[in-house]
């Protein structure tokens, strides 16, 4: 059993700026917690909310804790059974080992750095991963 505590940071910092991510986990929370929000300015509201509701990291991690085993428990209700991959493990993942091998084999044949050049390099690799000599 996964303990909480490896999920909570133990130093909490109070800045204005939010990462990419930090707004990505606020929206996430609002949309479980069913707040509204205008969508076309939601860098300014999500600092603005943020700064207003006090929402820590702590329970920000809690609350996406809680709504993924909402989502678990609406799934076994419907017979459907979850798969989670861990965090950090991308080697699990099928399409992380195939997008590293394009991104490989696109940056190996790459001489001008045209994007028409890499769209053909791309439609190239998939034909040989396919097994299929022109893939468009």
């Amino acid at each position: 059993m996964e303990r909480l505590s490896d999920f909570i940071p133990t130093k909490r910092v109070k800045r204005c700026a939010l990462s990419q991510n930090e707004k990505i986990i606020i929206l996430n929370v609002y949309n479980a917690l069913n707040y509204q929000y205008p969508t076309n300015t939601i860098t300014d509201t999500v600092t603005n909310c943020s700064k207003m509701t006090g929402i820590g990291i702590s329970t920000i991690y809690r609350l996406i804790k809680d709504t993924q085993n909402g989502q678990d428990e609406m799934a076994a209700s419907r017979q459907i059974t979850v798969l989670r991959l861990p965090p950090y493990h991308c080697e699990l993942n099928p399409i992380e080992l195939v997008w590293a091998q394009v991104k490989g084999d696109v940056a190996r044949n790459n001489t001008s750095f045209k994007l028409s050049d890499v769209k053909i390099l791309l439609e190239n690799f998939v034909g040989k991963f396919l097994g299929t000599s022109n893939c468009k």
